[in-house]
């Protein structure tokens, strides 16, 4: 895995939108899906239990990762309980990759 350098934006997401550091990196390093973002980005998504709602939640972790880049930049990072919308089915990733058959990275 390619080291992770975050951007002011998304480590202020993560205390705004009360994210341990650590389910992010998780999210990365072992996503249930990975999708097509805006401008070329990725998304990183994880299924996740929040311990602040109590509830489980969708974590979805924006990414610039070119594969002649170095890195990946973390642009921004949200969670919402919208699978539906974002995995289609009941949860399920739908018509995504699964996060580790992504060749590449």
């Amino acid at each position: 895995m390619k080291p992770i350098r975050w951007t002011r934006h998304a480590l202020d997401a993560l205390g705004d939108r009360a994210i341990d550091r650590a389910e992010a990196e998780l999210a990365l390093r072992s996503p249930d899906a990975i999708g097509q973002a805006a401008r070329g980005r990725l998304v990183y998504m994880r299924r996740f239990v929040d311990p602040v709602l109590g509830d489980r939640m969708l974590l979805r972790v924006i990414v610039e990762d070119d594969d002649d880049a170095e890195e990946q930049v973390v642009v921004t990072i949200y969670k919402t309980s919208r699978f539906y919308k974002y995995l289609g089915g009941n949860g399920h990733e739908g018509d995504l990759r699964p996060g580790n058959g992504r060749s590449g990275h």
